[in-house]
């Protein structure tokens, strides 16, 4: 659950997609989808563990920036090696 300001999201996040380099995230709330890149399994295999990983849209729109970064906060602190 995202809380921005009174409005709170409930969205639901799945990893569609992964390789060596970077991973794909597809978030879902009511009536929109976006789809996430982020190259973090590329900073984890390089030893760089504790560099932020770089994050992409790959698709959709509707987020505003404060919303995106609390949701790749979120997806952060749900997924660890």
């Amino acid at each position: 659950m995202i809380v921005n300001d009174q409005n709170e999201y409930k969205l639901n996040v799945k990893l569609i997609w992964y390789d060596d380099v970077f991973e794909h995230y597809q978030v879902t709330g009511r009536n929109k989808s976006i789809i996430l890149e982020t190259n973090r399994r590329l900073l984890f295999k390089k030893g760089l563990k504790h560099k932020p990983p770089t994050w992409k849209l790959i698709e959709g729109q509707g987020y505003n920036m404060g919303i995106l970064e609390k949701i790749q906060q979120e997806i952060l602190k749900a997924v660890s090696f």
